[in-house]
């Protein structure tokens, strides 16, 4: 039974045995010579197999001022308007914009955008299935 380990693991395996030549890291590792060039100057700066850490998403500040306009705007609205048009209006998520008016006991509500069945569209579902 052979365990599946990935080309570039298989090539750090054969460099920290030895093989430090382009074309027999490729074929020992079974990937193409470019490949194995690539391998080699990244291992030889110090490099890994392992992959590498990435810097985390800043987080959109949370200022006053961003709060009051959003309070604003939901506050204005005539007809209803999702979180998502409020946060994308002032260039942050809809979950921020609905902890921000969660935290200001302003109410919101949560709707699912679905076809109107009308009486009509009611006729066409009945006819669909016995054509």
């Amino acid at each position: 039974m052979e365990i599946e380990i990935s080309p570039k693991t298989r090539a750090q395996a054969l460099y920290d045995a030895g093989c430090r030549s382009p074309i027999s890291l490729a074929r020992g590792a079974g990937v193409c010579v470019r490949t194995a060039y690539t391998y080699l100057s990244e291992f030889n700066n110090g490099g890994s197999c392992k992959r590498k850490n990435y810097t985390p998403r800043e987080k959109p500040k949370r200022t006053s001022k961003l709060e009051k306009k959003v309070i604003r705007k939901a506050k204005e609205r005539k007809h209803i308007w999702s979180t998502r048009a409020i946060g994308a209006s002032e260039g942050i998520s809809h979950t921020l914009t609905q902890q921000i008016l969660r935290d200001n006991q302003i109410r919101f509500q949560k709707y699912a955008r679905q076809l109107k069945l009308t009486n009509e569209n009611m006729a066409r579902r009945f006819q669909f299935p016995r054509k």
